[in-house]
C-alpha cells in the first residue's frame, strides 16, 4: 500500500513540475508582428560594437564592424509563430565560412516601445550574450 501511495505522489509531483510553454496573448502577438521586418540595431556592451540587422519576410542580414572590418552574415528566417523564429545561415552568402550547423532559435520575451527583448537558443541550449535587446530603427 505504501508503495502505491509513493508512486501516486511521485506521479503528481512530476506532472505538476513540468514546464509548460507560455501561451502568447493576442496583444503580444500583435506587438511581435511589428518586429518581423525592418531595420534594427543591436549593441554589444562587452565588445563595444554595434550590429545592424535588416530583416524581410525570408532573410535577415547582419552587418557588424569588428576591429575596423565590416563583416556581413545572411540568414534564412522561418517564423514558427508570431513571437518565435529560426535563423539558418544562408551558405550562398557566407564568404568562406562554413556555418551550416549554426542555426538558432529566437524567442521574443517582451516588447517595450521600439525595443524587443529576446532569448536565443542553439541545439536546445540558451546562448548567453551580453545583449538581449534589439531596437527597431526604421518603421515599415
Amino acid at each position: 500500500m505504501i508503495r502505491y501511495l509513493f508512486y501516486s505522489v511521485l506521479i503528481i509531483v512530476l506532472v505538476g513540475c513540468q514546464i509548460k510553454p507560455k501561451t502568447i496573448t493576442q496583444t503580444e502577438a500583435t506587438a511581435c508582428k511589428d518586429f518581423k521586418t525592418g531595420q534594427f540595431k543591436l549593441n554589444h556592451k562587452l565588445f563595444g560594437m554595434t550590429t545592424t540587422i535588416v530583416r524581410n519576410d525570408s532573410t535577415q542580414v547582419e552587418t557588424s564592424d569588428i576591429f575596423g572590418t565590416s563583416v556581413e552574415f545572411t540568414y534564412n528566417i522561418k517564423w514558427l509563430n508570431d513571437c518565435m523564429y529560426e535563423l539558418t545561415p544562408n551558405p550562398t552568402f557566407q564568404n568562406d565560412i562554413d556555418m551550416s550547423d549554426q542555426s538558432s532559435m529566437v524567442k521574443i520575451r517582451k516588447i517595450e516601445g521600439n525595443s524587443m527583448y529576446y532569448k536565443s537558443y542553439r541545439d536546445g541550449k540558451r546562448l548567453r550574450s551580453n545583449s538581449n535587446k534589439m531596437t527597431k530603427i526604421e518603421k515599415n
